[in-house]
């Protein structure tokens, strides 16, 4: 299907008053937190200073010299080190913190999972990982670009509730919810936290009460906030913020015009570019919230839409810490459903900068979950992960999981901890991850119908 190339520009939408950071080829929008980076701390720390290369050299001679048995590792400078277990895949550190003191000593440094952080996310490795939630259970994909390989996983790490809703993943920490109840987890260094419920003494039992929620990072303040919207008789939006460290608990921000509801009480705000996003029910906009600032921005108007679009189908797609639209559309020629997607960008000019929207193709799902180099796309299809091609309309399954999955989002395992986040008495669950299952050789893209 071929069809003209959209343009759609925001300028009169004033929206060059909001304050995102669209990201370089390549760049994720999660960094290191600003207050690491403060005095050099972290170039210091991040890289190997020129005593520790020389340390180094001179080690090389005397490293011919040392017997068998003898602790190679204990010679090295400090930075040396850190610069080497950084280096190292979040689940091997699992193991490396049990070789001896020295090594658990670094791993359990509190500001080693940033670091570690911060490699993982500058580091292109081609590798994508997702975790998938079947309703009552984990489980953990990965797939290898550059190998074509995929691995999966169980996770013995079971939610305090079934059936809940996935409401993102960030930095390694995945947020669940069923309302009134949120848990938040990390299932690498298996912590998890239920969330206490929120008060709501204005409300009757007999009042029906909507809830969205958001989770995201605020990398100024390297602080993990979590956002309950709720809905009262459609009269007006209350909003609550948990920040995870903190003694304060849920927070009430306010109220506001039921105007800025959501379409739909099924799916939770997007975070991109240190904001939570959801697609307006009222109004034919999408909504943003400041999680620094804790306060609404200028309101993005959508791209523009095909002649047939049903607002109630769009859907806001999160892509390598991009903000995408997933505009729907309904091609009676070829007697398909399809979504054009798009990527806001912002564009510099002289006096001023413009956001707008960039068409980038037109795909059959809508539940996209990563772009590769090449352009293919990972798609959730299923329960599985398939790679997409928009330009043939063929796709293979890349990843497939033993159970059916409701929800897959791309996942990041790390090593950051609610004890380092300052979040009192985290639960730890004693037993270990299921083994990995033996690489799957996937293949190179086929010419297979998507299916």
């Amino acid at each position: 299907m071929v069809r003209a190339t959209p343009t759609c520009n925001l300028k009169n939408n004033n929206i060059n008053k909001f304050p995102l950071v669209q990201p370089q080829e390549n760049q994720n929008l999660l960094q290191i937190p600003s207050q690491v980076k403060e005095n050099d701390k972290f170039d210091q720390q991040n890289s190997i200073s020129d005593d520790g290369i020389q340390h180094v050299e001179s080690l090389e001679e005397s490293f011919g010299n040392l017997q068998i048995g003898e602790d190679y590792f204990s010679k090295l400078l400090y930075d040396v080190k850190l610069q080497i277990l950084i280096r190292v895949p979040t689940e091997s550190l699992l193991d490396c913190k049990l070789v001896c003191k020295s090594w658990n000593s670094i791993i359990h440094s509190g500001s080693f999972s940033r670091f570690h952080l911060h490699n993982l996310i500058k580091s292109d490795s081609g590798k994508f990982g997702f975790l998938a939630y079947s309703g009552y259970a984990f489980n953990y994909g990965e797939y290898d670009d550059n190998e074509s390989t995929s691995t999966q996983r169980k996770l013995d790490l079971r939610p305090p509730f079934n059936n809940g809703i996935v409401v993102g993943s960030c930095n390694g920490l995945i947020c669940l919810c069923k309302n009134p109840s949120l848990y938040i987890c990390n299932p690498v260094i298996r912590e998890r936290n239920l969330l206490p419920e929120i008060r709501k003494p204005y409300i009757d039992a007999d009042q029906h009460l909507d809830w969205i929620s958001g989770f995201g990072y605020v990398s100024s303040t390297d602080e993990y906030k979590v956002l309950g919207i709720h809905v009262l008789q459609n009269e007006f939006l209350v909003i609550h913020i948990y920040t995870l460290g903190r003694d304060t608990g849920w927070r009430n921000i306010g109220k506001f015009s039921a105007d800025l509801r959501p379409y739909t009480w099924k799916e939770s705000a997007v975070f991109a570019n240190g904001a939570l996003y959801w697609i307006g029910g009222c109004v034919e906009k999408v909504f943003s919230f400041d999680l620094d600032k804790e306060c609404f921005h200028t309101h993005l108007s959508p791209p523009e839409l095909p002649e047939n679009n049903d607002w109630s189908f769009n859907r806001l797609l999160v892509l390598e810490g991009c903000l995408y639209f997933a505009a729907w559309f309904f091609d009676e020629c070829e007697g398909n459903e399809f979504y054009d997607i798009w990527r806001l960008e912002k564009k510099a000019r002289k006096c001023q900068q413009d956001w707008s929207w960039k068409y980038i193709f037109t795909v059959q799902q809508n539940t996209l979950l990563a772009i590769t180099k090449g352009g293919k796309v990972l798609t959730q299809i299923d329960g599985d992960i398939y790679l997409y091609n928009p330009i043939s309309s063929t796709s293979k399954r890349v990843v497939k999981f033993e159970e059916l999955n409701s929800d897959i989002c791309p996942h990041k395992n790390t090593l950051i901890s609610f004890k380092d986040l300052g979040e009192e008495d985290p639960e730890t669950i004693q037993s270990k991850m299921v083994s990995d299952e033996q690489p799957e050789d996937v293949g190179a893209l086929g010419n297979v119908n998507n299916s």
